[in-house]
């Protein structure tokens, strides 16, 4: 299991450090824009994630950033989880029992997000600091544990889809549907969702369980969809 662990970050940091490169470099170049105007620091932090978006006073840099981030974590979560499956699911699951394996990729994972986001969030301050911008603000920090949250969920609801087309015999009527439920109802505005940290940790929660008790009651069934 530390290979497998070993393995997902050599991977994320390796494989995938182009857009790793992206999503650290991409926020700075916002940073660098609105720094000379009258924004503050906590402003220019949200629109560096999109996590100011709002439908009703649109801006086309702040969804820019909403879509960069939201899908660049969806992209991470899918890619390297399907790597399993396609690759070494079998192999796995000869060593680990299925649960056990679902339940250390998930943390593992999750602590991946984190760090990311740490390190997008320290950039974005530095930067901020090198302009002299006032960033002695709570909500930065109150902004990170929601965004981190908003994000887990969000990636980890398209992964419980993507089982679930799996199991459904990858039937792209099924996952259009469910992905068109997913749009529709959550949030779009990051920053907004704070209000609801505790329904969002329970969400998470419920969604890790869902996709553990896949992997508890129909591996062998998730295996034989993936080789169809």
């Amino acid at each position: 299991m530390k290979y497998l662990i070993y393995n997902d970050i050599s991977y994320i940091f390796h494989k995938k450090k182009k857009i790793l490169l992206c999503s650290f470099l991409l926020p700075l170049l916002i940073v660098f824009i609105y720094s000379h105007g009258e924004a503050s620091s906590i402003n220019i932090v949200k629109i560096c994630v999109g996590a100011n978006f709002d439908l009703k006073n649109f801006s086309i840099i702040s969804l820019l950033m909403l879509l960069f981030n939201g899908f660049t974590f969806i992209y991470l979560i899918l890619d390297i989880y399907t790597k399993d499956l396609d690759q070494y699911l079998e192999n796995i699951f000869l060593r680990i029992k299925p649960q056990k394996y679902i339940i250390k990729k998930n943390i593992t994972f999750l602590s991946l997000s984190i760090i990311i986001k740490a390190i997008q969030y320290s950039l974005i301050i530095l930067l901020l600091f090198i302009f002299q911008k006032n960033i002695l603000d709570l909500r930065i920090l109150q902004l990170f544990v929601t965004d981190i949250l908003y994000i887990a969920v969000l990636e980890y609801l398209f992964l419980f889809i993507y089982f679930i087309y799996i199991l459904m015999k990858k039937n792209i009527y099924i996952l259009i549907i469910m992905l068109s439920i997913l749009l529709f109802f959550f949030p779009k505005t990051i920053w907004s969702t704070n209000k609801y940290t505790i329904l969002f940790v329970t969400l998470l929660m419920v969604v890790h369980l869902l996709i553990i008790s896949i992997f508890l009651k129909v591996p062998k069934k998730l295996i034989e969809e993936v080789y169809l």
